[in-house]
């Protein structure tokens, strides 16, 4: 949290209620998280580390600090796949330093093991890993905490094969939004936090086994929108606000065993989030921010 203060400029830095009200609005996912001894917090906070460094890259042009973001990035893929989204992120902004040192960085601590199992032996374990994923992931695609698109998808229609369909559509057009939000960055002074943010928010999404927990990496992004709140039109600050008010009280001590099992099996939270992503895209295509 505060670590996302410094996405914004030091004259208009958020205090008071936009920097709490974020945290507080997602907190049911940190303490889940910490529940389950999850290290989505962890992996989020590296993440702001690299995106940091990359608005200092900006400013300063180095090299080296570019190669260091890049570390970070390999760093948080390692621990967990999802930070890959942000490759074709590099691609797009031609960070090749970044680009190659962290792929170097994977590489390396992909082959690491190979020191105590041998080359061979760590193959086997790379290979063991992989069946391991792809056998435990179908049963869970269609749990009720699961909050991806294909979770969705699955949950509405009761056919997980049939669901993959608009899934793939649905995570294309996320990928051309967010394409377009990128080609956009020309006209604001101060374009990475939102982008950075806005990949952040869409990993949960994307990611097949989204747990609603992993849902806490939007607290960079939820704390954009609300410092722009005043920015908003007024039909969308009611939407906003209601829309806040589903995901804090979505808890099962408040719904029950019941309602909330209905809540979660329609995979409401889903829309909730994609709803913040319109958000940040508005705040972009609107040259907010």
């Amino acid at each position: 949290m505060f670590l996302s203060i410094h996405f914004f400029p030091e004259k208009k830095r958020p205090a008071g209620w936009p920097l709490f009200l974020p945290f507080m609005v997602l907190s049911r996912y940190f303490f889940r998280e910490i529940k389950l001894g999850q290290i989505n917090a962890l992996n989020t906070a590296i993440l702001v580390f690299m995106i940091l460094i990359l608005i200092r890259v900006e400013k300063k042009n180095s090299r080296s600090l570019e190669a260091v973001s890049g570390i970070f990035w390999g760093t948080a893929s390692v621990l967990k796949p999802y930070a890959l989204i942000f490759l074709p992120y590099f691609i797009l902004r031609k960070k090749v330093i970044s680009l190659v040192s962290g792929l170097v960085f994977i590489c390396l601590c992909l082959a690491a093991p190979a020191l105590y199992y041998g080359w061979n032996g760590n193959l086997e374990v790379l290979r063991e890993w992989l069946v391991t994923l792809f056998q435990s992931t179908p049963r869970l695609l269609s749990s009720q905490d699961n909050i991806s698109l294909f979770a969705f998808f699955a949950k509405w229609t009761q056919n997980a094969e049939w669901a993959i369909y608009p899934t793939l559509i649905t995570i294309l057009g996320l990928a051309i939004l967010v394409f377009f939000v990128i080609k956009n960055r020309s006209h604001v002074s101060h374009p990475t936090p939102l982008e950075s943010s806005l990949l952040l928010m869409c990993i949960p999404l994307v990611s097949p086994l989204g747990w609603d927990y992993t849902l806490l990496m939007a607290l960079p992004g939820l704390m954009i929108i609300i410092h722009f709140f005043s920015s908003f039109p007024k039909t969308k600050k009611v939407v906003l606000v209601i829309n806040l008010f589903i995901i804090f009280f979505s808890l099962y001590d408040i719904l029950g065993r019941e309602l909330y099992a209905s809540f979660m099996s329609l995979s409401v939270i889903t829309i909730n989030f994609l709803i913040l992503v319109s958000y940040l895209v508005y705040i972009r295509f609107n040259k907010i921010f």
